[in-house]
């Protein structure tokens, strides 16, 4: 039995979506994709946080996305339940102010 708690992508721009199988994983708590700028990778992350909810009841897993701009700002947001627009937390970092 896996005890995988976090799925980790950073910078994969080869991979296309995740596969399905991660949702079989009860021990999963965090998908993270960090510099992932392929959108079908984060639909593929999305579709399993639903499906777990969907099939357990519950929303176990949080699905966060960080973004790194050129400009030395980070994007850092969280999901939590099922809508992707308005549910969960956005946190930006700007390094050259050293403010958030």
């Amino acid at each position: 039995m896996s005890s995988t708690e976090t799925l980790l992508i950073n910078a994969c721009p080869e991979l296309e979506e995740i596969p399905f199988s991660f949702a079989d994983i009860l021990t999963v708590k965090q998908i993270k994709l960090i510099r992932c700028d392929n959108k079908t990778l984060e639909a593929s992350a999305l579709k399993i946080k639903n499906d777990i909810e969907e099939n357990e009841g519950c929303d176990r897993v949080d699905l966060i996305t960080i973004e790194i701009s050129v400009s030395c700002s980070i994007l850092i947001r969280v999901l939590r339940g099922r809508n992707k627009d308005t549910a969960g937390s956005i946190i930006c970092v700007d390094l050259n102010a050293n403010r958030f």
